[in-house]
C-alpha cells in the first residue's frame, strides 16, 4: 500500500503501514531489556495523560524466532501484552528463513501481534560475528531468503511485515539501499533505516543524509521509508521528516529514562503545545508508577 505520511487538520500527521494506521508517525524502537510490557504501558499511559490520546506505534522487546518457535519459556514471556496495547508490535530477530517462517506463521495463527518487525539492525558484536543482526543484509540472497519467508508466512493474516536496519557493517561496506529495495521486492510494508553503520554502534552522530538517500532512492517502490538515530528532543522528529523526507521516526535511546517523550513529539508534530519537561516530583510519581507495572 502506497500510503504513506498525510498532513491532517491541525498539522497531525499519521502513518500507514500495510493495512494498519497508525495515529502518529512516531514508532519506539525495540530495546533489548527496556521495552517491555511494562515500560510500553508507562509511555501509553504518560501520552494518554499529557496529550489525550496514544498515537504512537510501541514495538515490544527483541524476539529470537527460533526460541518462539521451540516454545522457550522465557521467549514466550516477553510476547506478552497487556489488554490495552493495540496495534501489538513484535521484533524478530532471525538468521535462518526455515525458523522466520515457522515463527511468523505461528504468530498469525496465534493471534500473537498485529505487527512484525525484522530485525537487520542489532550491531552488538556476539550477534554480528555469528553473521546476525547488522551482518545479514550484507548477504543478499539470505537476506532476501529471511524478509520473503516472513511475508510469506503472513499472507492472508493482515499482518504486516516490516524490516529494519543500518546503513552497511561500516563506511566501505553500504547496504542500505540495496536492502530497501529488496524489502521492497519481497513484499515488505516498511522499511526504518538507523543511520549508523554495524561499525559505529551507538557512537558518534546519526547521518541523516543517508537517510534521505534511502528515501529517494525507495521513490516509486510504494512503501514508507522510516528513520532512526539520535532523536532526542521534541522538535527532532520533524527536523528529521524535513531534512529526509521521511514518513516517520523510531525513537531508541532517547526515550531511556524519558518514557514522556512520544507524547511530546505526538504534540510537537501536531502543531499542539509540546507537554514540559516534568519536575522532580513529576519524575518520582512516573518511577513508582514503573516500579509497580514490573512487579505486577
Amino acid at each position: 500500500m502506497a500510503a504513506v505520511t498525510m498532513t491532517l487538520p491541525g498539522n497531525r500527521q499519521t502513518l500507514t503501514i500495510g493495512d494498519l494506521d497508525v495515529a502518529s508517525p512516531v514508532i519506539l524502537a525495540p530495546m533489548a531489556g527496556v521495552t517491555n510490557m511494562p515500560f510500553r504501558v508507562l509511555c501509553r499511559e504518560i501520552e494518554q495523560e499529557l496529550v489525550g490520546s496514544v498515537s504512537g506505534l510501541y514495538v515490544c522487546e527483541m524476539i529470537t524466532a527460533r526460541a518462539l518457535v521451540e516454545g522457550n519459556e522465557k521467549t514466550l514471556h516477553m510476547t506478552t501484552f497487556a489488554p490495552e496495547e493495540s496495534p501489538r508490535s513484535m521484533q524478530l530477530y532471525t538468521v535462518d528463513p526455515k525458523y522466520t517462517y515457522e515463527a511468523v506463521r505461528r504468530i498469525a495463527a496465534q493471534d500473537m501481534a498485529d505487527h512484525v518487525d525484522m530485525n537487520f539492525g542489532c550491531p552488538v558484536p556476539k550477534v554480528t560475528r555469528k553473521g546476525g543482526g547488522s551482518a545479514i543484509p550484507y548477504k543478499r540472497e539470505l537476506y532476501r531468503n529471511i524478509v520473503s519467508a516472513a511475508v510469506r508466512a503472513a499472507e492472508g493474516s493482515g499482518i504486516p511485515v516490516t524490516v529494519k536496519f543500518r546503513v552497511g557493517i561500516d563506511d566501505e561496506h553500504h547496504t542500505h539501499l540495496d536492502a530497501g529495495r529488496i524489502a521492497a521486492e519481497e513484499g515488505a510494508a516498511a522499511v526504518t533505516l538507523h543511520a549508523r553503520t554495524a561499525a559505529q554502534r551507538y557512537s558518534g552522530q546519526a547521518d541523516w543524509n543517508e537517510i534521505a538517500r534511502l528515501v529517494k532512492h525507495m521513490d516509486g517502490h510504494g512503501i514508507p521509508v522510516l528513520g532512526n538515530g539520535d532523536i532526542f528532543a521534541p522538535g527532532d522528529a520533524q527536523a528529521m521528516m524535513d531534512q529526509t523526507g521521511c514518513d516517520g521516526v523510531v525513537v531508541g535511546r532517547g526515550c531511556l529514562g524519558r518514557p514522556w517523550l512520544f507524547a511530546q513529539l505526538a504534540a510537537q508534530l501536531r502543531g499542539e503545545p509540546v507537554p514540559e519537561e516534568p519536575t522532580l516530583g513529576e519524575v518520582a510519581r512516573i518511577v513508582l508508577r514503573h516500579a509497580m507495572l514490573l512487579a505486577a
